[in-house]
């Protein structure tokens, strides 16, 4: 009975190997993460393209969102009209205004409703609206507007 020998050393054997390849398996992870970072990995486009609403003004007499915008990122965003989208409560609208839009510079797109729709002027006043722009590279900030307010004075 001495001689014999158990399957007990076998399934040791087993989970010896099964122990280190799966902590070569986390360092590995964990090493390929750190060597990225390491390595000046760049963030994503949407972290460089930051834009922050500064002021607005929602006439409902007039029909009118005037919104004036600031790019707080570090690339150049294109808020052309023709190539942008500007949504007011999820509907299309017309804009005049914003072009190509440096870092740290500021401009003034004026939001008037869209070909068949009366989005802006239909606004309840004192409601709060999501207002979504969306730049020509996909980019898309979202601004809750309260109908028939402003946020101040500009000057």
């Amino acid at each position: 009975m001495l001689n014999r020998k158990g399957i007990s050393q076998i399934i040791a054997a087993m989970l010896m190997i099964v122990i280190t390849v799966s902590g070569a398996v986390v360092l590995y992870t964990y090493s390929s993460g750190l060597l990225g970072s390491l390595q000046g990995a760049r963030p994503q486009q949407s972290y460089l393209s930051q834009i922050a609403l500064e002021y607005y003004n929602w006439n409902l007499v007039a029909g009118t969102l005037t919104l004036t915008l600031r790019n707080v990122g570090t690339t150049i965003v294109d808020l052309s009209p023709s190539k942008a989208d500007y949504l007011v409560r999820g509907s299309t609208v017309s804009s005049v205004g914003c072009g190509q839009l440096d870092p740290q510079q500021s401009c003034t797109a004026t939001l008037t409703n869209g070909s068949g729709n009366t989005v802006i002027t239909a606004a309840t006043a004192g409601v709060a609206y999501l207002v979504k722009v969306i730049a020509v590279d996909g980019a898309s900030f979202s601004y809750t507007c309260i109908a028939g307010r402003n946020t101040g004075s500009t000057a």
